[in-house]
């Protein structure tokens, strides 16, 4: 119920996140970030609070897009219409 929960709302942050006010940003900020760096060239970086840094890091997105793949090659697994979906939204960083 934990991992669905934390899809859904990743799958849907960047509206969450748009349509809140400065109060409700700061709540999400706090719910998905331990970390936000801003380097001095600009560029940002952060750490994730759990479980959102397993779920936004891209390494292990495509590691489990390609066992579905395989899992529903052999039969082994049933995979929704979902899951590229969200895979697809799960990257928090461009928030800003």
């Amino acid at each position: 119920a934990n991992l669905d929960d934390s899809l859904g709302l990743l799958a849907n942050i960047v509206s969450v996140y748009e349509r809140a006010d400065d109060a409700n940003r700061r709540l999400c900020n706090q719910a998905f970030f331990h970390r936000i760096f801003i380097e001095e060239d600009g560029d940002v970086r952060v750490e994730y609070e759990r479980p959102f840094g397993s779920l936004c890091d891209t390494e292990e997105q495509m590691n489990a897009l390609n066992w579905a793949a395989e899992a529903k090659k052999k039969g082994e697994a049933q995979t929704g219409q979902r899951v590229e979906t969200l895979v697809e939204g799960l990257n928090l960083s461009h928030l800003g």
